[in-house]
């Protein structure tokens, strides 16, 4: 996770564009690879109607990644909705975890996190000290799938 202390000192577009990577490789993850249920009972962060609130979980509960930011302090945070099986019954909107509390307290998520996230991280940072800036390569890649003759002159 030593990658993660580096994004406190990307600017804001670096941000953004780091997390729209990471919500990329979410998002192209099958629905059940992105499924976590808690190991243990834990106190989270969630989204209800009027607002953010701790609330305890018994440590059964199911959730599904839909993705990530970056929060105030440069820590990447995952935020996860409750499964279809466990939202009848759920009294919130979301769940968020930092990528520590994720790790330390949903089955899987460590290994999909290393296997995923860890890679999109170290592609991102490698590019950067490359003297490669990675909106340039996103925007060029965008040019280039939207125009499939483009540069073939």
């Amino acid at each position: 996770m030593s990658l993660l202390s580096s994004i406190k000192g990307l600017d804001e577009v670096q941000r953004t564009t780091l997390v729209n990577q990471i919500c990329e490789a979410i998002d192209s993850t099958p629905a059940d690879e992105r499924e976590f249920t808690l190991a243990m009972p834990v106190t989270l962060t969630v989204k209800k109607a009027q607002g953010f609130r701790r609330e305890s979980f018994t440590g059964s509960e199911t959730f599904l990644l839909k993705r990530a930011y970056v929060g105030k302090s440069g820590n990447l945070i995952f935020i996860f909705e409750p499964s279809e099986a466990d939202r009848l019954m759920a009294t919130y909107e979301w769940m968020e975890a930092t990528t520590k509390v994720a790790v330390e307290n949903l089955n899987g998520f460590a290994k999909w996190y290393a296997r995923n996230i860890e890679t999109v991280l170290r592609d991102y940072f490698d590019a950067l000290e490359n003297g490669i800036d990675p909106l340039e390569e996103e925007e060029s890649t965008i040019k280039t799938s939207d125009h499939p003759d483009f540069g073939t002159w």
